[in-house]
């Protein structure tokens, strides 16, 4: 509604109506645009007046100005997940979550972060589809990067339902790094041969004798295997399945290594640290590849199979648990939604259909499991296939009373 003349405006009405007016456009406004909306609307003769309001919100890094070439005019919109932050930390009134572009904001982050998510697909109109309905967990998405949510989502699904699973898994990755990570050494000769290898080292017998003795025992702790473990990949897109197992273990070799180098370097004789860099560079290439091949030979010398088995079980659950996060840190905002009563129309609907479907998937599920392969079931994946399409005709009906971006003539 438009203000009249003499109306007093309330404090940064006017800031406010820019960022709507821009969050509500699709892609970037001009200046000459929205100074004749806002004039209009606020009745403002001024034109340094919205100048300055831009300039403010700019400096405040809510919106971003893209400058034009010399004669023509500046633009300005709303990009990235910082602007959203800002803004709701300066305009909390502003409804963010309601307004597609925002939502295509953190999606767009997100899928440029995670390699499983898509923006075209159901798993991310699923993730539309709770921005939309609750602020709380978009507050949630802009506040914080992915691997703390991941961090977080983790920490209530171990706390709760998952407690046992994560006991196995557990327990599964202690096993693993007793039996082939922490006996794992590495041969202090390999420095010594790679160094003949590139220089005439006329070192003293008895310092080359006592540079094997000064070598302290390499380990590589708990805590780091486990932080390599989860950033290393299993490429099943890249290798053939049957030797996906081989490639992870050759790539956590490598990365094992890559860790432990630094270590070696501290415990070194100093006669082998003083060398031109460029030759030191070189041979710690070598040396890198040679202790990425011992480290693989000891970690499948014994018992291969049952290695990967493990590896398997604690990979797939690692990445369950990717998929899921968003999931949970949903539900734990939706319980606080619903403990606090801010929770918005329909989430709460939204949650009860999506457990009636998933208990009837289960079922279907079940169905299949207890009668013949071949089910008297058109379609064995229906339930998840109907799940699929909820999520995308949800988000069209969520689009009906959302701020979806308008093309403005400029």
């Amino acid at each position: 509604m438009s203000r009249k003349r003499g109306d007093h405006l309330k404090r940064n009405e006017i800031k406010a109506g820019i960022i709507e007016l821009i969050i509500g456009s699709n892609g970037a406004v001009s200046e000459p645009k929205i100074r004749e909306i806002l004039e209009k609307k606020y009745k403002i003769i001024d034109q340094k007046n919205i100048k300055n309001h831009l300039t403010d919100l700019k400096n405040s890094s809510c919106i971003v100005k893209i400058p034009a070439k010399s004669g023509f005019a500046n633009y300005w919109d709303i990009k990235k997940i910082e602007n959203l932050k800002n803004i709701r930390f300066k305009f909390p009134a502003i409804q963010l979550n309601k307004y597609e572009k925002s939502l295509d904001i953190v999606l767009k982050e997100r899928a440029l972060k995670e390699t499983l998510f898509h923006v075209d697909s159901p798993r991310a109109y699923k993730f539309r589809d709770q921005l939309f309905l609750s602020i709380s967990f978009f507050d949630m998405c802009i506040n914080n990067d992915l691997e703390t949510l991941y961090d977080r989502a983790y920490k209530i699904y171990r706390s709760n339902e998952g407690y046992d699973e994560y006991q196995i898994i557990k327990k599964r990755i202690i096993e693993v790094y007793t039996e082939k990570i922490k006996r794992i050494s590495i041969n202090p000769s390999i420095w010594l041969v790679t160094y003949s290898r590139y220089l005439d080292i006329s070192l003293n017998p008895d310092v080359h004798k006592n540079s094997l003795n000064r070598f302290p025992k390499i380990e590589l702790s708990e805590e780091e295997f486990r932080k390599i473990l989860e950033e290393t990949p299993l490429r099943w897109k890249e290798v053939p399945r049957g030797k996906l197992a081989l490639k992870f273990v050759e790539e956590l070799s490598q990365k094992i290594s890559y860790e432990l180098l630094p270590k070696m370097l501290k415990e070194m004789p100093k006669e082998f640290l003083e060398i031109p860099q460029e030759i030191f560079n070189k041979i710690s290439e070598e040396i890198l590849t040679k202790m990425s091949e011992e480290i693989f030979i000891e970690i499948i010398a014994e018992n291969p199979k049952e290695l990967y088995d493990k590896i398997f079980e604690i990979k797939f659950h690692q990445y369950s648990m990717r998929g899921l996060s968003s999931d949970i840190i949903f539900q734990h905002c939706v319980d606080r939604d619903f403990a606090d009563g801010t929770e918005s129309l329909g989430e709460e609907e939204f949650m009860n259909i999506i457990r009636e479907k998933v208990a009837l998937t289960k079922k279907e599920c079940l169905l299949i499991d207890a009668t013949d392969p071949v089910s008297d079931l058109d379609d064995p994946l229906h339930g998840l296939k109907d799940l699929d399409n909820f999520y995308v005709d949800f988000y069209n009906k969520c689009k009906e009373k959302m701020r979806v971006p308008k093309k403005l003539h400029l």
